[in-house]
């Protein structure tokens, strides 16, 4: 090999060594370069979890918070529907009363007949009212333990025996219907507690709704009291207009014929006329339910 080829040989094998080294040279500086990059990446996000740690806790913990308050929320509510329900809604009770919740009623007719009373709107407090008249046997037993108010009011025994509790007492004179409710703990309902009893919330006409009666309709108003125009008249404690001339004001069921007239019907009365007391019967209302005692236990609340 000539001189000229040896020093071209040398050159390309240095050149060879120079390039592998460059190569080498930017192979490690990538390789070191890469490294740092990872590095700096898991750097990054180490401190990104680091940061979103507590921000993720508190967003777990407004969850949390935001849960319990709607769980607290519906129990609430849940409960407050429940009372508030208890109170807007009649109650039952064994006694054989209905509870009617204090609220503002309408009482009184929209049309008013002449002696009818005029739509009004009243506060009334709650009270309890029985569900039904007062039986001949429930008041038999009552005269029987006490013979004396029953001999100073001229009452007597009806001529044939009652033969069931659903039986409507009638020739009640007014002071024994008075006498007999505070021996329950009670008294006789005012004319706005009677009217409320068989009318509802609603203003209606009859307890039953705005229809005529038929021989299918079930004389019940919206609280559950029955027999308020079908049974007959009753005693009242007061009237929402007072009767002049010492008269006193029935309701129910009253006039010659006795025909079924509407809840507005009210008649001005003697309380001792024969006739008035033939026909009269009554109900009890009370201020407190609890405290409504029955009259005795053979007799029950249906």
């Amino acid at each position: 090999m000539s001189a000229v080829e040896n020093d071209h040989a040398e050159r390309i094998a240095k050149l060879k060594a120079r390039s592998a080294t460059r190569q080498q040279s930017e192979s490690s500086s990538a390789i070191a370069a890469s490294g740092t990059q990872d590095v700096a990446l898991t750097v990054a996000t180490d401190s990104t979890q680091k940061k979103l740690k507590p921000a993720w806790k508190s967003v777990k913990i407004a969850l949390a918070v935001v849960t319990s308050a709607l769980l607290v929320l519906a129990a609430t509510t849940a409960t407050v529907d429940y009372y508030r329900r208890a109170l807007e809604e009649p109650v039952a009770d064994p006694t054989g009363m209905v509870w009617i919740p204090t609220g503002k009623y309408l009482v009184g007719s929209m049309t008013p007949a002449p002696g009818d009373i005029k739509a009004r709107w009243i506060q009334l407090s709650g009270f309890a009212i029985d569900k039904r008249p007062v039986s001949t046997l429930e008041f038999m037993f009552f005269a029987q333990t006490h013979q004396d108010l029953a001999e100073a009011e001229g009452w007597t025994a009806p001529a044939s025996s009652p033969v069931s509790q659903a039986d409507r007492a009638r020739n009640v004179p007014l002071a024994m219907a008075w006498e007999y409710c505070a021996t329950r703990n009670g008294r006789l309902p005012t004319e706005a507690e009677w009217d409320i009893a068989a009318r509802g919330r609603d203003g209606r006409t009859y307890p039953w709704g705005n229809t005529r009666w038929k021989k299918s309709t079930k004389d019940v108003s919206p609280f559950g009291i029955r027999a308020m125009v079908t049974g007959g008249m009753e005693w009242l404690g007061d009237a929402l207009v007072a009767a002049p001339g010492g008269k006193v004001v029935v309701r129910g069921r009253v006039g010659p014929q006795s025909r079924i007239r509407t809840i507005n019907y009210r008649a001005e009365v003697t309380p001792t006329d024969p006739d008035v007391e033939a026909n009269a019967g009554f109900r009890c209302a009370a201020t407190h339910i609890a405290s409504r005692a029955p009259l005795s236990p053979a007799f029950g609340s249906n």
